[in-house]
């Protein structure tokens, strides 16, 4: 047996840092300290006695041994993700529980219909649901603290396996004059006096770039990370939001404020997303795709509005 034995840990985080390009990016992906994945990796480097990552200004990428490491760490951590289902391969009933983060704009028109299909179609399951922002829920899937999440993005995130389920545009919300007005142009919009979500959120991401993209510089008069405090923000007149469908409530026109859309539009992809490095087992795999079936139903029912289909 070598002196220093290659462990899962080590092949773990060198994974990670791969995938996000830097040693301190994997540190926030995996929740630990950044000094304990350089140690793992240099005790990697250290018992395969070769340089695996190149450190470079912008981070690190691997060597030629190190992608040829890398390639072969995913295969084992996939294979060892793997066992336990293996394991468990004879025929039963889907069991056990299985964690979901969900948005918190989409878990009040989804968590109903969902835990009623899981109830009904797996009574033996028992689902652990955890809100939060798409920032959160997508580093809660990298670091294995949920099975599934359901994020909105406008790009793939490294280090998930993703599935498009819907396409959502953002819209302006303001303060309702009572003056019929047509869609805003993007360059109307960055002159208005804008309340935006804080960053970083995935939302604020898609704004920032759409406006980027055509040499554009937002007025922002004020930036808040709860939706409450944008409603009633916009509502007093203090500014235009910027929000998808999904999020403002329904019923808002017509009661002081309104909504508008955007020309060309600033879209939106709801996805579910798992872990790359871990298969999921075999409840989580069930559960994720009945929470796809039920997704997809609830969109192609226009029960949500804005939403629409995404390509295939």
């Amino acid at each position: 047996m070598p002196a220093n034995p290659t462990t899962l840990r080590q092949l773990r985080y060198f994974v990670a840092a791969v995938d996000s390009g830097s040693i301190s990016q994997a540190a926030i992906v995996l929740s630990i300290a950044q000094p304990a994945v350089g140690q793992q990796i240099a005790e990697l480097e250290a018992a395969l006695d070769a340089p695996l990552l190149a450190r470079t200004a912008r981070g690190v990428r691997p060597t030629e041994i190190g992608a040829i490491v890398y390639a072969q760490a995913q295969a084992v951590l996939r294979q060892v993700g793997q066992l336990h289902s293996l394991a468990r391969s004879a025929p039963r009933a889907v069991a056990g529980t299985v964690s979901v983060g969900l948005i918190s704009s989409l878990s009040a028109r989804l968590t109903v219909p969902f835990v009623a299909a899981c109830r009904d179609r797996f009574p033996q399951v028992r689902l652990r649901i955890v809100e939060g922002t798409s920032v959160t829920i997508r580093e809660f899937v990298n670091t294995m603290r949920v099975d599934i999440g359901l994020v909105f993005e406008s790009a793939a995130a490294p280090g998930v396996v993703r599935r498009p389920l819907f396409e959502q545009d953002l819209y302006a919300l303001e303060k309702d004059d009572g003056v019929a007005r047509d869609a805003l142009s993007r360059s109307k919009l960055a002159r208005a006096k804008l309340l935006l979500p804080s960053a970083p959120n995935t939302i604020r991401g898609a704004i920032d770039r759409a406006f980027s993209a055509r040499g554009l510089e937002p007025q922002i008069v004020a930036e808040t990370a709860s939706l409450s405090g944008l409603y009633g923000a916009v509502r007093a007149g203090l500014g235009t939001a910027i929000l998808p469908m999904g999020e403002i409530p329904d019923g808002i026109d017509g009661k002081g404020l309104r909504t508008r859309r955007i020309r060309p539009s600033i879209r939106l992809t709801a996805s579910t997303i798992l872990s790359a490095l871990t298969p999921p087992e075999t409840a989580a795999h069930a559960v994720h795709e009945l929470l796809c079936a039920t997704i997809v139903g609830q969109v192609s029912s226009g029960a949500w509005r804005g939403a629409v289909l995404a390509a295939a």
